[in-house]
């Protein structure tokens, strides 16, 4: 991406308009500022040309951005608006077990505490929250899949639990 940028500035009439072009791989935008001045038009003026640098940083900031960039935030986007099917899968990192399992259309969050905050669209605008307490020797992964069933409020919780061998003599 790349981006230019001018100003024109007519002094009978006391106006200036800016156009910043940004073009793109696939598109360009343009931007255009006018401003007119008034009464004390001077003032105004130099406020605007104190603003040209800051217009200028905002559209090398715009224009900085990459395809990856982009795509990470559309995908971000999506999952917390419950358009993508996902599993998070939590581990004992110790034991090497899978916790548990959750598949479906969810949104996730770390929590201050350390819990593991999931939020589910169970219905039309219904919502379940599942917390989970993470603790230092757990982790989790999510993976983004393929949804295999039709109801966009499908979702799976698969819990597997160990219990140990605990021999009671008598």
């Amino acid at each position: 991406m790349r981006a230019e940028g001018f100003c024109v500035f007519d002094a009978a009439s006391q106006r200036a308009v800016f156009f910043i072009c940004i073009y793109g791989d696939a598109s360009s935008h343009l931007l255009v500022i006018e401003v007119k001045a008034g009464i004390g038009g001077g003032v105004v003026m130099k406020k605007i040309i104190v603003l040209i640098p800051i217009i200028l940083l905002f559209v090398l900031v715009v224009a900085a951005c990459t395809p990856a960039t982009t795509a990470t935030h559309n995908v971000k986007y999506d999952a917390d608006n419950f358009k993508l099917y996902r599993r998070i899968t939590a581990i004992n990192l110790r034991t090497d077990n899978v916790l548990f399992e959750i598949e479906g259309f969810f949104s996730y969050e770390n929590e201050m505490d350390g819990d593991l905050s999931i939020i589910m669209e169970v219905g039309d605008n219904e919502y379940k929250r599942h917390a989970v307490r993470m603790t230092e020797g757990t982790s989790y992964v999510v993976e983004q899949l393929e949804a295999s069933e039709f109801s966009p409020y499908s979702w799976k919780i698969r819990i597997y639990a160990t219990y140990p061998d605990i021999d009671i003599g008598r």
